[in-house]
């Protein structure tokens, strides 16, 4: 199975900003959609959230991997 590089970004209400990378199983091609929420979505935070009580924006892209795949970029708003 091949792999894929995913940049992190999370950015939170009052400005805070992170971001990582982190390397997958790469999705079929017919799975993407619930591979972001059953895969990617349990590496989004970087516990700033915990103690802030206010809003959110993960983004997951996919930086690294087979062509088909690349630039693909899904979000989980807050």
């Amino acid at each position: 199975m091949s792999q894929v590089v995913v940049k992190i970004e999370n950015d939170y209400s009052d400005e805070h900003h992170s971001e990582h990378e982190v390397t997958l199983d790469a999705p079929a091609e017919e799975d993407l959609d619930g591979w972001w929420n059953d895969v990617v979505y349990e590496h989004t935070g970087d516990g700033h959230g915990i103690d802030f009580d206010g809003g959110s924006c993960y983004t997951a892209t996919i930086v690294h991997g087979p062509a088909r795949l690349l630039g693909e970029e899904y979000e989980w708003i807050d």
